[in-house]
């Protein structure tokens, strides 16, 4: 891994190298689908790690291992550069994670849910992609659009075998923290062409974890130094930082050049199948019927969407 050549790729990538990297954000989007299971675990119903706390452990971990492989570069080439560093650290990393985690700290929404309802990023990365780039906006997409927020509307609005139109507090964290990883998809496309993979992923962990300043007088932070001694939650923070930040970060942020944004983004509605199944397997949660119907609507309204 190298950080002082920014990436270098010609139209022409090499096939072979093409669906290396399509099996490699595939793997991401599976292992991030478990992370709602583990985060779930690490909350433990309030008796574990705070919603910052799992955030903070998770990057510093991530940006520990980062700094082992990048460390020779410390700023962007412009404070321009810098400054979108830090908004693209914000958005994809603190923001995200912390809206994400504070949503499964609400007992009656399955960790599935919140996994659910992340898979509309890709739909909101396209529309972003056409307002602010002028990106081409197909038929396709946008009778995808249609059908996924049908999907949507499943999952949020129907409670108790009724329609309730009323969406929950957990959810709408969701959809903002989706929201902001589409801009954070966008921006790290943009940056992609002057930095190299390895340097914005690390700024992106080192931003991150100052941003604890923001959260400290909403949400003070009480680090739990004593779970660290006990093997499921060390565990878990391990799998979090190592597995699910340094490694599929890293993936995506090579991933995300190769493919494009969209494409890449595409790859999220893995996510909501791992998150329903693990979600029943390990944490006993029930899959419901509108749970699954929702799934298979926004998933195949954002598949839809993606053909052109």
């Amino acid at each position: 891994m190298t950080e002082n050549n920014h990436n270098t790729m010609t139209p022409q990538v090499d096939k072979k190298r093409k669906i290396l990297f399509h099996l490699l954000i595939a793997f991401a989007t599976i292992v991030w689908g478990t992370t709602f299971v583990s985060t779930r675990y690490l909350l433990a119903d309030g008796e574990g790690f705070g919603p910052v706390e799992i955030m903070l452990y998770r990057f510093l971990i991530a940006y520990i291992c980062m700094v082992a492989v990048s460390h020779k570069k410390l700023f962007a080439d412009t404070w321009k550069d810098e400054l979108l560093l830090i908004v693209t650290a914000l958005l994809g990393g603190s923001f995200y994670f912390v809206l994400q985690n504070i949503a499964l700290t609400d007992k009656d929404v399955n960790s599935s849910i919140v996994a659910i309802l992340g898979s509309t990023a890709p739909l909101m990365t396209i529309f972003l992609a056409y307002f602010f780039r002028k990106e081409k906006l197909y038929k396709t997409t946008l009778i995808g659009s249609v059908i996924a927020l049908i999907g949507v509307g499943i999952i949020v609005f129907y409670k108790e075998e009724q329609f309730t139109f009323k969406i929950g507090f957990a959810e709408t964290l969701i959809l903002i923290a989706s929201f902001f990883w589409a801009i954070y998809s966008l921006l790290l496309e943009g940056l992609s062409k002057k930095y190299s993979t390895a340097f914005m992923t690390r700024k992106v962990f080192f931003y991150s974890i100052i941003s604890m300043i923001f959260y400290l007088p909403f949400l003070p932070i009480d680090l739990k130094v004593h779970l660290l001694l006990e093997p499921v939650f060390i565990g878990n923070l391990l799998y979090l930082g190592v597995v699910a930040s340094f490694l599929c970060f890293f993936i995506w942020s090579c991933g995300v050049p190769i493919l494009g944004s969209s494409k890449a983004s595409n790859y999220l509605y893995v996510e909501p199948f791992v998150a329903l199944f693990a979600g029943a397997l390990v944490l006993g949660e029930t899959i419901t019927i509108e749970s699954i119907i929702g799934s298979i609507l926004i998933i195949g309204g954002v598949a839809l969407s993606q053909r052109n």
